[in-house]
């Protein structure tokens, strides 16, 4: 998906898609679909990446950095049947800006129920 969308209505080839529930949206470096501590959950998510001044929006959001595994990994450990909903936001270089933070909680604000949102990151304003 492209341009500034922010309802995924749009998204998954233009099927209608009713809101996503879930508990937890974490927004990291994705999650790595193979992992084998992982086998066993069901994995949902997206990954936004921004090329230019536009968002791409699809469906693979496999980690390959390995933070947003580690992360998924220690909330299932905890709490296995809690719902988590990714969104790969930190690519091979891991850094964000603050507008594509803010475009990734207005997916959540428009298209997400859930009761918690989890972004691990550092800031720098140099």
């Amino acid at each position: 998906m492209y341009g500034k969308f922010h309802n995924l209505s749009y998204f998954f080839k233009g099927k209608f898609m009713k809101k996503i529930d879930t508990d937890v949206v974490l927004i990291d470096s994705g999650v790595k679909i193979s992992h084998t501590a992982l086998k066993t959950y069901k994995k949902e998510g997206i990954s936004v990446q921004k090329f230019n001044d536009e968002y791409i929006i699809n469906d693979d959001f496999n980690d390959s950095y390995g933070h947003g595994t580690a992360i998924y990994y220690t909330l299932k450990k905890e709490n296995p049947n809690i719902r988590i909903f990714v969104i790969k936001l930190f690519q091979e270089d891991l850094t964000v800006n603050l507008d594509d933070i803010i475009f990734a909680l207005n997916i959540i604000k428009n298209n997400i129920s859930c009761k918690i949102v989890h972004i691990s990151l550092g800031v720098s304003f140099c």
